[in-house]
């Protein structure tokens, strides 16, 4: 038995009376299987927070989430940077378009008992004294200039770099999913922030082919795919790249199926959010999701799926749109993985 989850980021879409990119994609792959499963609507975001793949993916791993993830934890994770547990990490961006000196920042903050780590462009990541606390917000989460924002070291770190430092510190050690679920669970994921919560929460990481993961995953195991294209092709605001992108997404799904028929299990896909393509902006609303087995015996013995799901029964036509969930009660992203009974 094996579980996949496939997680084609920020593939929802805002409902209105237009067609969805979900409804105008071409996906035979998800309509068969749409047919055979069932639909829910899933709250990936908690209230209060900010839609993200940084909130979203942890809670479809299982984690409550008061907060996001502290970031400067999640790059570290991502680019495989030691934090020591009296350290902390926060972001070091210097203005768009202005490639980082990191060797340079770094020289800078060495008296202050700090390191300067190089991440992408104008990225970088402060590894200093934990006591320093939280950093200011990012600048693209507050219309304040950084000099009304910075004050004492992390003052100092800005005018010696010439760069924002940000990002809070965590409250508490981060969830362990694998604990937590009581199962191995390995994400594939190309790096970045999915990559890095992954390893922040304790899960193996690979890059390899979904399909060979898959195919050898041990028995009870946990495969969550991650895909960043729609959520891409949504932020530069390209409709027809959206949907682009989940007719790829479709097509890896069907070779999922296949491989979960022949090793018996299931198979769900969810967004961890929705991105509209029209702004492209993250948005917070509950999102669809297909639950299926991969035996009709199974999904007919598991079709309340622990007594947890609400969705309507697969049937000729079903597809996993965000129309056909819009009157159901959304259900917690964590019970996806948490609710063993569903999918076991």
């Amino acid at each position: 038995m094996v579980t996949v989850l496939v997680v084609p980021d920020g593939a929802a879409d805002p409902l209105g009376p237009d067609p969805t990119c979900l409804e105008a994609a071409r996906t035979p792959q998800l309509d068969r299987l749409a047919g055979q499963g069932r639909l829910e609507l899933v709250a990936t975001i908690p209230a209060g927070l900010a839609p993200g793949t940084e909130v979203g993916l942890p809670s479809l791993l299982g984690v409550r989430l008061d907060a996001p993830l502290a970031r400067g934890l999640l790059e570290a994770a991502a680019a495989a940077i030691a934090v020591e547990a009296e350290q902390g990490a926060w972001r070091l961006d210097r203005p768009v378009g202005e490639t980082a000196d990191a060797a340079a920042m770094d020289t800078a903050v060495r008296p202050l008992g700090a390191r300067v780590h190089p991440l992408a462009g104008h990225r970088t990541l402060l590894v200093g004294p934990r006591r320093w606390g939280d950093a200011p917000p990012g600048p693209h989460h507050s219309d304040r200039p950084l000099d009304d924002l910075a004050t004492g070291v992390f003052a100092t770190i800005a005018r010696l770099t010439c760069a924002w430092p940000w990002g809070r510190l965590p409250v508490e050690e981060p969830a362990n999913v694998p604990t937590l679920l009581g199962r191995p669970v390995t994400v594939v994921a190309a790096g970045g922030a999915p990559a890095g919560i992954a390893r922040l929460l304790g899960c193996q990481v690979t890059d390899a082919q979904p399909e060979s993961v898959t195919a050898d995953a041990g028995a009870d195991q946990v495969v969550v795919v991650h895909r960043p294209g729609p959520d891409d092709a949504a932020h530069a605001r390209n409709r027809a790249a959206k949907i682009a992108a989940l007719e790829a997404v479709d097509t890896l799904i069907g070779r999922l199926a296949a491989i979960v028929v022949r090793r018996g299990g299931a198979l769900i896909v969810c967004p961890d959010h929705g991105c509209d393509p029209a702004t492209g902006r993250h948005t917070a609303g509950p999102v669809p999701a297909l639950v299926w087995r991969s035996t009709a015996a199974g999904r007919a013995e598991g079709a309340v799926h622990g007594g947890w799901a609400r969705g309507p029964e697969g049937a000729a036509g079903s597809r996993l749109t965000e129309r056909a969930v819009a009157t159901l009660e959304a259900v917690p992203a964590r019970v996806l993985l948490a609710a063993r009974e569903a999918v076991a």
